[in-house]
């Protein structure tokens, strides 16, 4: 059967909507009081989507419905496939009129609380109808965030760990990292002091799971 006969034909955009809602509710009656339509109409479309693709996308069970692999797989798709949408809606607001839009923006740590918002504030006195969404997050979330294409960019402490082939960084500045010591710790005799010597003193650092937090691990652990 040619892929035009068996899906081009029989796959529907809002075919894909009825099904991301069912996912994303738990249960057809969830996604059908969500979406004020009635259930058999979405069992019918999920039906016929089954049948149409060959496989089974949703398990059923007495407490709601939950994708299989192959569900999963179209779901994906399909989120990819609202996601062009908006992007060609908003391509054509753009063009339209050049200072309407959204743009939303993942941040970790400081950056959220300073360099974002003072960003936004500047680019919100040009474009006074555009609206920003921020996402405030660790590194590796953002970075999910992204691929998923939940968010547009990502502003956030580099770490090759977290980015691959599919992902283009690029360096805004470079942020020294310094430790500092109050003037009395025990051993201090000299301007400087040795990172040993802090070891079994109290610190206030950042979570392991951040980038900060795991290049001082990098260093601190070997040191103990």
């Amino acid at each position: 059967m040619k892929w035009s006969d068996r899906i081009g034909r029989r796959v529907k955009v809002r075919d894909l909507h009825i099904l991301l809602a069912v996912a994303q509710a738990g249960s057809m009656v969830r996604a059908a009081d969500q979406l004020a339509i009635s259930q058999p109409v979405i069992s019918k479309t999920i039906s016929d989507l089954e049948h149409a693709l060959g496989a089974r996308l949703l398990d059923r069970t007495s407490q709601g419905a939950e994708p299989t692999t192959y569900g999963r797989a179209l779901i994906d798709c399909g989120i990819a496939v609202f996601d062009e949408l908006r992007r060609g809606v908003q391509q054509i607001e753009f063009l339209s009129d050049p200072t309407v839009g959204e743009v939303r923006i993942g941040g970790a740590g400081p950056l959220v609380d300073e360099l974002i918002p003072a960003a936004v504030a500047r680019l919100a006195d040009r474009y006074p109808r555009m609206e920003f969404r921020v996402t405030d997050s660790d590194t590796p979330t953002l970075c999910r965030l992204l691929r998923e294409r939940k968010l547009d960019f990502v502003v956030g402490r580099s770490s090759m760990s977290f980015l691959d082939e599919d992902l283009a960084a690029e360096p805004l500045f470079d942020d020294p990292i310094s430790i500092v010591a109050g003037k009395k710790v025990p051993g201090r005799t000299a301007e400087k002091i040795a990172l040993r010597q802090l070891l079994q003193e109290p610190w206030i650092m950042q979570s392991p799971i951040t980038w900060l937090g795991l290049c001082l691990s990098r260093v601190l652990v070997p040191l103990a």
